[in-house]
């Protein structure tokens, strides 16, 4: 795995922190890239600057809004820290075929993974023709 500069992770914390409502669509092309996780064999699982800029969303994203006071402390099993690492690939992964491709697909919260949470898609262009004899 390579490497990020320390910059980078700076600069991603930033915006993070300062979009703690953003959705997968509104991530910045200079992040939506550099997010996304590419298994090279070497490591079984994210670590590092992958994890640190999920986990820091993630649970800022928790404490934000789950409606208990700041400075309660609270808890999440490392288990689904790291399925919801997968659930957040999944988001920046659409995000890239939304702007790479002609399909559309519904925003999702970036950093918050509700129970039942879908995706929507369609294409970007349709033939009216098509649609009138639907």
């Amino acid at each position: 795995m390579k490497k990020k500069p320390s910059e980078l992770l700076n600069r991603s914390l930033a915006w993070v922190r300062t979009h703690p409502n953003a959705t997968n669509m509104d991530v910045p092309e200079e992040f939506l890239f550099q997010w996304i996780f590419e298994d090279e064999g070497d490591e079984p699982r994210p670590a590092g600057f992958f994890m640190t800029v999920f986990a820091f969303g993630h649970l800022q994203h928790e404490v934000l809004t789950d409606n208990m006071p700041p400075s309660q402390p609270r808890t999440m099993p490392v288990d689904q820290l790291y399925e919801r690492f997968g659930m957040w690939q999944l988001k920046l992964g659409l995000a890239q075929i939304c702007r790479m491709t002609d399909l559309r697909i519904e925003p999702l919260v970036l950093f918050g993974f509700p129970s039942g949470e879908e995706v929507k898609y369609w294409p970007r262009h349709t033939d009216a023709k098509t649609e009138a004899h639907s």
